[in-house]
């Protein structure tokens, strides 16, 4: 999350000024640029994509159980 915010906003200030105020390395930043994303990261986003889709489909009653029923394993939290 720091990485991504770095590398959106590096136009604004410089990367070093960014590095130093969440004491990041620069070997960890730079490194991150090229790293990627884990199995485990891409099935969290592609979850959390199908849970607004199908909140936005049932309006503020789609909670797990609805979820659930639409055919996607996940727990309460």
């Amino acid at each position: 999350m720091k990485y991504a915010f770095i590398k959106d906003n590096h136009n604004a200030f410089s990367v070093q000024l960014y590095r130093d105020l969440f004491k990041v390395s620069r070997s960890d930043y730079y490194g991150s640029l090229n790293r990627k994303r884990s199995h485990c990261e891409f099935n969290k986003q592609r979850l959390d994509t199908k849970i607004k889709i199908l909140y936005k489909e049932h309006k503020p009653r789609a909670g797990s159980p609805r979820i659930t029923i639409d055919g996607e394993r996940c727990s309460e939290n």
